[in-house]
C-alpha cells in the first residue's frame, strides 16, 4: 500500500505530465498541420494525448477505491463508474483511428461512381 507522502508525488509527477501534455499539444497539432498531417492524423494525435492522460488518472483512482474499501456497497459503484473512463476512451480512440466507413458512406460513393 501507498504511503501519503508516495501518493502526493504520485499525483505531484501526474499533475506535472499533464500540464507538460496540454501546454505542448498546440505546438504538436501546428508541427502536425505544418508537415501536412491529415485532419483524421491530427484528431488521433490529439485524442491519443487525451487518452494518455486519461488513463493512469482513472487507473490512479480506482487503485485508491480499492486501497481504502471502506464501504463497499457505495464504492462498487463508484469503481464501477470510474473503469467507464478507459472504456470509452479506448473505444473512441480505436473507432477514430481505426474507423470503417458505414455502410451509407458506401453506397452513397457506389451511387456517385455509377451516375458519373
Amino acid at each position: 500500500m501507498c504511503t501519503p507522502t508516495t501518493r502526493r508525488l504520485l499525483r505531484l509527477g501526474y499533475a506535472l505530465v499533464a500540464l507538460t501534455a496540454l501546454a505542448t499539444l498546440p505546438a504538436a497539432v501546428r508541427a502536425a498541420r505544418a508537415a501536412h498531417w491529415t485532419l483524421r492524423a491530427q484528431a488521433c494525435l490529439t485524442a491519443g494525448v487525451f487518452v494518455g492522460l486519461a488513463l493512469p488518472a482513472s487507473f490512479y483512482e480506482v487503485a485508491m477505491q480499492l486501497a481504502f474499501y471502506a464501504r463497499p456497497r457505495l464504492q462498487i459503484r463508484v469503481i464501477r463508474i470510474l473503469w467507464m473512463v478507459p472504456v470509452y476512451a479506448l473505444n473512441s480512440w480505436f473507432a477514430l483511428r481505426f474507423a470503417v466507413r458505414d455502410a451509407g458512406e458506401r453506397r452513397r460513393n457506389s451511387a456517385a461512381e455509377h451516375t458519373h
